[in-house]
């Protein structure tokens, strides 16, 4: 049994589709549909359901996956202990950019300390659709997203974050009260929000229509998807924003922003790590979860 048809058997349950995996590891989709049909041979089993619109694993399959994943992770570990000058680990992560403003700088500099030179990371700003697509595609190892909805958790390894607390803000200057608003108080001002896709409009959105209100009801609507131009902004008193509170603890702690709630609005999304299940298990990843929910734990 050779480890590459098991790397591929995996990367096709995982990208679900024996084309893209074939693409993600660099052969021909004929070599790809070889390695998987050699593999069956060896198993003697049918390892994937292809009557599904996107490849499932058969009653075989599964555990043939679950024992796939973890051969495939001791060879790295194997490789890595033999040639720990030659060969980098490398961790790509897809997040939101609320996450990665909050909470990625104290992790990146304790994964950089404790893995020094020997890991390479690549970080990228997404909205959340976006680093799902990634992920599915296998550009990325790893994905942290804020969201409204339930996620599909049958692709990937799951775990459930600290939910995200959302609150309006807006400058001390600003002509407007702190505490608990009525939504006309809201919707007589300005209005800087994201661009479609990003859930902290989905959330005002969301709220709003519950009320059979939208966007254009306020006063005027700013889309902007700088997270820090509209912080700038909104500190210069020119509106009001729906954002994440921990990406402004500092200002409302400083008194620089003064922050205010909606009378029966939502202001809490759910927050989300998705791991590819190949990388699961593998040492660097491991680390790589244990700080994330870390930098969740009160300092």
């Amino acid at each position: 049994m050779k480890t590459r048809d098991l790397q591929t058997f995996v990367k096709a349950i995982e990208l679900g589709s024996v084309s893209k995996a074939a693409k993600d590891l660099f052969i021909t989709q004929s070599a790809a549909s070889q390695r998987l049909k050699n593999l069956e041979e060896r198993i003697g089993e049918d390892l994937l359901d292809r009557s599904q619109s996107t490849l499932q694993p058969t009653q075989p399959g599964t555990l043939v996956l679950s024992y796939a994943k973890r051969i495939l992770a001791l060879e790295n570990e194997m490789l890595d202990q033999l040639n720990p000058q030659q060969s980098k680990d490398h961790l790509a992560l897809c997040c939101t950019p609320t996450f990665g403003n909050v909470y990625l700088p104290p992790i990146i500099a304790e994964m950089t300390r404790v893995f020094g030179q020997q890991v390479e990371f690549d970080f990228v700003f997404e909205q959340p659709q976006k680093a799902l697509d990634g992920l599915n595609q296998g550009l990325f190892d790893v994905a942290i997203i804020e969201h409204l909805k339930p996620l599909d958790k049958r692709s990937h390894h799951f775990e459930c974050l600290t939910p995200d607390q959302l609150i309006f803000v807006a400058s001390k200057h600003y002509p407007i009260e702190s505490g608990v608003l009525s939504l006309e108080q809201v919707l007589a001002k300005r209005v800087y929000t994201r661009k479609p896709g990003c859930s902290s409009r989905a959330l005002l959105e969301q709220n709003l229509a519950e009320r059979q209100r939208s966007l254009q009801d306020f006063e005027s609507l700013v889309v902007s998807d700088d997270l820090r131009l509209t912080i700038a902004q909104i500190k210069a008193a020119q509106g009001i924003a729906l954002v994440s509170k921990a990406l402004v603890h500092n200002e409302l702690k400083n008194d620089e922003l003064v922050g205010f709630s909606v009378d029966g609005f939502s202001h809490v999304r759910r927050r989300s790590m998705l791991v590819q299940h190949s990388r699961l298990h593998q040492p660097l990843m491991q680390a790589f979860i244990h700080q994330v929910h870390q930098a969740f734990e009160p300092h």
